[in-house]
């Protein structure tokens, strides 16, 4: 497997149609940074399994306050659904931002699918809240049910807390 491109077409088994909302005030842009762990050669993503669908690649930059939409998939003639990463970046906010998905399929039961959305990095001195990690700042959140992800600032302590219960 791991020889074959993480680009493909033809048949989507398992496909997750991936909405990302930048609910933020910064531009996120494709870590070029990160390597493809298949020979491909590709930037800014790790598909483990599966595949991501020809034609509808992560967004190289998802600007800010907008939505960016991808696809991922098993392969044709395959069981095996998709799992992997897109990595982002803001380089001038020393942000990262990691969307991840685990799509279990239809060989699992119960359906078991993940998702995730981590953010690292601390901002430039300067910032109003610098002295704080960007993960204290903002919220990243994701529906693996509707395949979509959120990234926003953190509310209050109290709206957090309401909206958790």
């Amino acid at each position: 497997m791991a020889s074959q491109p993480c680009i493909a077409g033809g048949g989507t088994p398992h496909r997750a149609d991936i909405t990302i909302f930048n609910n933020i005030d910064f531009p996120l842009e494709l870590d070029m940074e990160i390597k493809c762990t298949r020979q491909c050669g590709h930037r800014g993503w790790i598909i483990n399994s599966g595949k991501i669908v020809e034609g509808n690649e992560p967004p190289k930059i998802i600007k800010p306050h907008t939505i960016a939409k991808f696809s991922v998939s098993g392969r044709e003639g395959s069981a095996i659904a998709p799992e992997g990463k897109v990595f982002y970046t803001n380089k001038a906010q020393n942000m990262n931002v990691v969307f991840a998905w685990n799509y279990s399929g239809w060989t699992h039961f119960p359906h078991n699918s993940k998702a995730s959305t981590d953010i690292a990095g601390m901002p430039p001195p300067g910032w109003i809240l610098s002295s704080k990690p960007w993960d204290q700042q903002l919220k990243g959140e994701a529906n693996p049910d509707t395949w979509t992800y959120k990234i926003r600032p953190f509310n209050s302590f109290f709206n957090e807390f309401i909206n958790a219960a």
